[in-house]
Parts: structure tokens; sequence; C-alpha cells
């Protein structure tokens, strides 16, 4: 790349990206909630005790 012309250097920098990307993934709060309000109406807080949970891996 130090001993290229320019314009190869400017065609190498603008080609199409060889991949796709998802893009960042959003967190859904409201089926968190929903599925931590149903563990505790279930009678299932041991979980809020446990220092394990991540909510937000689902």
């Amino acid at each position: 790349c130090k001993f290229e012309s320019l314009k190869a250097f400017i065609r190498k920098i603008n080609r199409p990206p060889s991949r796709s990307s998802k893009g960042r993934r959003v967190i859904d709060y409201e089926k968190i909630y929903q599925l931590l309000e149903r563990q505790v109406m279930a009678g299932e807080t041991e979980l809020l005790y446990s220092t394990e949970f991540n909510p937000v891996i689902l």
C-alpha cells in the first residue's frame, strides 16, 4: 500500500464492504419485564437472589 499510486489507494479505501452487518442489537426491555413479572407471579423469585442472573442474555 505504501508504494501504490494515489488512485489505487483511493479505489482501495472506497470499495464496497465485503460483508454486511445487522447493526447493534436492540434490547427488548418490555420482553425482559414480562418474563420477570411472569416468574415473580409464579413464585420463582430465587432468581432475584442469585448473582448469576443476567436479564440482558435471554
